[in-house]
């Protein structure tokens, strides 16, 4: 059995969420390949439908654990003045352990997530959300929202695409999402308008789970940020390489894309223009 979703290549957004799905889904069924073809994301072995159901029981992990989170939350958030010694104590201890923080998502993929942490490979670029934000903040009430959706083959098919009301803040992959306009040039505040739900947990949290692996490639600290599709069938190990446009694969696309600087420390993926063809 096999399954495809449908992807706009220039949203790096659903690119890198396409290598997660990737990611995930060779951990479910051993061995599975994936490629891109016309629109479309091929995984060559499982159903979408399955993945998600383990994805949406799921809540991940922080090495830290719940307790600590709490703990170092409150001591971050409280005024500096009030803090006993124990407290600061704690407060640096729990500091250290949270600058190697690593993410679990549980069985059955038991897979770990680490790589905003990563400056020797230079991924750390990719960090969307500010320092202070804890990942779980954000990760969590997305995989919430995920089990409000229901499902049919159809929206399988589209579940990149499919919309949802979050309770927490997205990691701003999705770039169609994202915009360089003020409210002044759309006309309004954002926020004085009511509209449908249109944050993409799914493909948010696949983009997120892809990035651990597959890295795009950024030449001399270009501003302009390089990831390439593939077309023929690819473990993870390789489709990684392929994804950084280092792979001389026949039918292949190179996109670039840039960051959308939200303010002086949270970013934003905007949307990718083609700069090679297929080959």
């Amino acid at each position: 059995m096999s399954f495809s979703v449908a992807v706009d290549p220039t949203n790096p957004g659903q690119f890198f969420a396409c290598c997660g799905l990737l990611e995930l889904a060779d951990r479910l069924w051993p061995g599975a390949e994936g490629w891109f073809e016309d629109g479309t994301f091929h995984v060559s072995t499982g159903d979408i439908a399955t993945l998600i159901d383990q994805l949406v029981c799921l809540r991940f992990v922080s090495s830290l654990g719940d307790d600590g989170l709490k703990r170092l939350g409150s001591l971050l958030s409280a005024d500096k003045s009030t803090l006993t010694e124990l407290d600061k104590q704690d407060k640096e201890r729990l500091r250290k352990a949270w600058q190697v923080e690593r993410v679990q998502i549980p069985a059955p993929f038991d897979f770990w997530l680490d790589w905003w942490w990563n400056d020797k490979s230079g991924v750390t670029l990719l960090k969307t959300w500010a320092a202070k934000q804890f990942v779980l903040s954000m990760a969590n009430p997305m995989l919430s929202a995920l089990k409000s959706l229901t499902w049919d083959s159809s929206s399988r098919e589209n579940c990149l695409q499919r919309t949802a009301k979050l309770s927490g803040l997205p990691f701003y992959f999705d770039a169609a999402n994202n915009t360089q306009n003020t409210p002044r040039d759309n006309g309004f505040a954002p926020g004085a308008v009511k509209s449908a739900p249109n944050d993409r947990p799914l493909l948010e949290l696949l983009a997120f789970v892809g990035l651990q692996r597959f890295r795009p490639h950024r030449p001399d600290k270009a501003e302009r940020i390089l990831y390439a599709t593939w077309s023929i069938p690819l473990p993870p190990s390789v489709a990684s390489v392929a994804a950084a446009g280092m792979l001389n694969v026949t039918g292949s696309r190179a996109f670039e894309f840039r960051m959308l600087y939200r303010t002086e420390y949270m970013k934003a993926f905007l949307p990718a223009q083609a700069v090679r063809g297929v080959k």
